[in-house]
């Protein structure tokens, strides 16, 4: 049996609750949302420009970073009154770190995987004899982990490998 229940005490309100008053607060508050948006992207950005990241690790490991933050925050009791409401703010807390984490260490393996590739792309253009043979390296490609859909492998040419990491 479920129950439902309704609260006929207050009513919600109508087209009256708008107040000239509240406007500068909340466009105040939009306005330091959206400037922390700005400053998270460019402070990410440039982590992941220092550190010479690939694209998509440094996504994953930024949006993990992300997560973390909204939970040192206190960002749930946020998504508790929102879309979350049954759930507890320490289980949010944990569901939003569990997020973050899984995305950090995604972003990180695929890191790693992007370096080995790259050494090993390396490592085959030392021992190629020749132009052609070279060439032949330069067209091979890396099979690196995604998490696209329908399983497709994402893959990277040992050229664009190898000129990536000479912008170093």
């Amino acid at each position: 049996m479920s129950q439902l229940h309704a609260d006929l005490g207050h009513s919600t309100p109508g087209p009256s609750a708008f107040s000239a008053a509240r406007l500068p607060r909340t466009a105040a508050v939009v306005l330091s949302v959206v400037a922390g948006i700005v400053a998270y992207i460019a402070a990410a950005v440039g982590v992941s420009a220092r550190l010479h990241l690939e694209a998509e690790s440094a996504y994953w490991m930024s949006f993990g970073v992300l997560c973390l933050l909204l939970v040192l925050v206190g960002w749930a009791r946020y998504l508790r009154l929102r879309w979350m409401g049954g759930w507890s703010e320490r289980g949010i807390g944990l569901y939003v770190l569990a997020i973050g984490l899984g995305m950090f260490a995604f972003g990180l393996w695929r890191q790693m995987a992007v370096d080995a590739a790259r050494r090993r792309c390396v490592e085959a253009l030392a021992a190629a004899g020749d132009v052609h043979a070279r060439i032949q390296v330069y067209q091979s490609h890396a099979t690196l982990p995604t998490l696209s859909k329908g399983g497709a492998e994402n893959t990277m040419t040992c050229e664009r490998l190898v000129h990536s990491e000479s912008a170093r």
